[in-house]
């Protein structure tokens, strides 16, 4: 609310007054005079003016709070599937990681994942907790609201601290043991 009252001053001071005739007033220029003549052309032209500057910048104003509330979008989730190799964002409180799947190999009773993860900033972090959530993968075409709460039920999370450093500019490489698991994974970080 506040961030909306400053925008709204801001709109009304950036306002142009057009600019006012200051010689004395005759009966040609008098207001005074055109309004008790019933002329209110001038005025009603002043205030469409005023009017569609004030549309103009109420445009403007969207336009930049459309591109602002778009910087502020935070990625602070990836779904990975481990048959794709691509790399999604993955953004924390203090920098943005791309992350993807390596490879997903059975492992006693679930999976190795192995990730490479890509820190494309200056800063080397450590202790890097992260919370993963990982399921069968859903097959939407059999969808069923029992189908879906049994597969949202089966669903496994856990909190893993990295042991390794992500280092800075490189891609890292990284191992989550994932126990146990289906046949098929869908992976969900945070």
């Amino acid at each position: 609310m506040k961030l909306l009252i400053a925008v709204l001053s801001i709109i009304f001071l950036a306002i142009p007054v057009a600019p006012q005739n200051r010689s004395a007033p005759t009966k040609a220029n008098s207001t005074h005079s055109n309004i008790g003549q019933g002329s209110t052309d001038p005025l009603k032209d002043r205030l469409a003016a005023l009017e569609k500057r004030v549309a103009d910048l109420e445009s403007t104003v969207a336009y930049y709070k459309y591109l602002i509330d778009q910087k502020q979008v935070k990625y602070d989730s990836v779904q990975l599937d481990p048959s794709s190799h691509s790399f999604q964002r993955l953004d924390s409180d203090t920098s943005t990681f791309l992350v993807s799947i390596d490879d997903a190999s059975p492992y006693l009773n679930g999976y190795r994942i192995k990730l490479s993860v890509g820190n494309p900033s200056n800063a080397k972090f450590t202790g890097i907790k992260v919370k993963v959530q990982w399921a069968r993968a859903y097959d939407y075409n059999k969808f069923s609201s029992d189908s879906y709460k049994q597969w949202h039920d089966s669903i496994h999370e856990k909190e893993v601290t990295l042991t390794d450093d992500l280092k800075p500019g490189v891609w890292n490489k990284v191992d989550l043991d994932l126990l146990p698991a289906a046949t098929s994974v869908r992976l969900d970080l945070e």
